[in-house]
């Protein structure tokens, strides 16, 4: 039976997690910076990996799009996904993959949520009446072969749910 709770808290974390993504990448397209073009996600999906009583596995594809037209390569992606104060995901991604140019590439990488954090993270959901704030932010650093380049995200989400049926006020 526990495990089973754990499995359904996973569960419910994940979509709130994974509404928190997705909605955050929908149709975004190339970031311009003082009128130049630089990298940019334009997906990002998730499926489950390996669960169990200690952690839970997300897999993820991102889609980075290089509008250059010369081949860059993505050095690196540190990541944070944050609750409030309480860190929910991280991680860093080293790749040295070579994006090429004028093209979409697909980028896979795994998360791994602690699932000793669930109980907390579901506690925090419910005190604020089913409102959460994510915040999602991170660095990806790319080789554009005249230096390097460290693009920085930072975005904030609310994400309401009435799982409880409870009444807004």
């Amino acid at each position: 039976m526990l495990l089973h709770s754990r499995k359904l808290l996973a569960v419910v974390m994940l979509l709130l997690v994974t509404a928190v993504v997705v909605t955050g990448c929908k149709g975004v397209q190339d970031k311009k910076r003082n009128d130049v073009t630089y990298p940019a996600v334009t997906g990002l999906t998730h499926t489950w990996g390996t669960i169990s009583d200690q952690q839970t596995q997300i897999k993820s594809k991102a889609v980075i799009k290089n509008p250059y037209p010369f081949a860059i390569v993505l050095k690196t992606v540190n990541w944070e996904l944050d609750l409030g104060d309480n860190t929910v995901m991280q991680g860093v991604v080293t790749k040295n993959q070579e994006l090429p140019s004028g093209n979409e590439t697909d980028i896979n990488f795994e998360a791994i949520i602690d699932n000793a954090k669930l109980n907390q993270l579901w506690a925090i959901h419910l005190r604020n009446k089913e409102h959460t704030t994510f915040s999602y932010q991170g660095t990806m650093n790319f080789d554009l072969k005249a230096g390097e380049y460290k693009y920085d995200f930072k975005q904030s989400y609310e994400v309401k749910t009435n799982l409880l049926g409870q009444k807004s006020q």
